[in-house]
């Protein structure tokens, strides 16, 4: 079929043959040759896709070729509209009726429920808000003044502390105490050089001399505490002779005490022997 329709169409229109009596040129397409070569040279691969008789809807649709990307164009500026010309006032002198039968209504704006709500909302908001900022500032108004009394309080003490133990110093001696006695009488005597000592201070004195002979001098000639000398608890408690058996002083002393007991102490004391 291919040959008889090549001889039917005249020779000026015959296409020429291209590789050896295999296809001819009208089957292939613009596309399938290679650019910019002088003598038309088929691409490697083409396959000839163009004839008459072949099925339209057989033959592979031709690409579209590849539209140009649209530029968006910016908007040119808005020009700025005339405003149109405000009409003129009347004259007064127009003739115009003194009075309309139809009264003039009050027009007014009204304003959504949601609108009305949200304006109450806030209201009530700014409310509470003001009613807690005027309550917290009366608490920290009374907090300041009790701090400001706290703080008098104290510098006071500060300045007094010595004078309020002294006075916790007297009561407790006035109560029998025996160590505010002993502090009170370390204070009453303190700088004099020449002193007078109780005769229960000389008592607790002997005591201790009698337990802790170089304590109680450490005490008394470093200066420490105002004690008594080793002579007067010596005249305290009498001279002591060498020889056995009760001093006169003893016998004294023994006797004074005594006296000053009740019959009862007496009793007891017979019981104890």
């Amino acid at each position: 079929m291919a040959a008889e329709h090549f001889k039917a169409e005249p020779r000026n229109k015959r296409p020429a043959a291209i590789d050896c009596r295999i296809v001819c040129s009208r089957h292939f397409r613009q596309i399938d040759y290679a650019p910019d070569c002088r003598i038309r040279k088929l691409l490697p691969g083409a396959v000839p896709t163009v004839f008459e008789d072949y099925p339209t809807y057989l033959a592979p649709s031709a690409n579209r070729p590849r539209k140009e990307p649209v530029v968006r164009q910016s908007l040119p500026p808005r020009k700025p509209t005339k405003r149109k010309a405000e009409p003129e006032e009347l004259p007064a002198n127009l003739d115009a009726p003194e009075s309309f039968d139809k009264p003039s209504a009050n027009v007014s704006t009204q304003t959504t429920n949601n609108d009305a709500q949200r304006a109450s909302r806030y209201l009530s908001m700014v409310g509470r808000l003001r009613s807690q900022v005027a309550y917290h500032r009366s608490q920290s108004q009374k907090s300041l003044s009790l701090l400001r009394a706290e703080q008098k309080a104290s510098e006071a003490y500060r300045a007094n502390r010595h004078l309020t133990a002294l006075e916790e110093i007297v009561a407790d001696a006035e109560r029998g105490e025996k160590k505010a006695v002993f502090l009170l009488h370390q204070i009453g005597r303190y700088g004099k050089k020449h002193d007078s000592y109780p005769e229960e201070f000389i008592r607790e004195c002997v005591i201790w001399r009698f337990i802790s002979p170089k304590g109680y001098d450490y005490a008394r000639t470093s200066g420490l505490l105002t004690l008594p000398a080793k002579c007067t608890l010596q005249r305290y408690m009498g001279p002591s002779p060498t020889t056995s058996g009760m001093s006169a002083a003893m016998k004294e002393r023994l006797v004074s005490e005594a006296s000053m007991l009740s019959s009862k102490q007496h009793m007891a004391l017979l019981d104890n022997r």
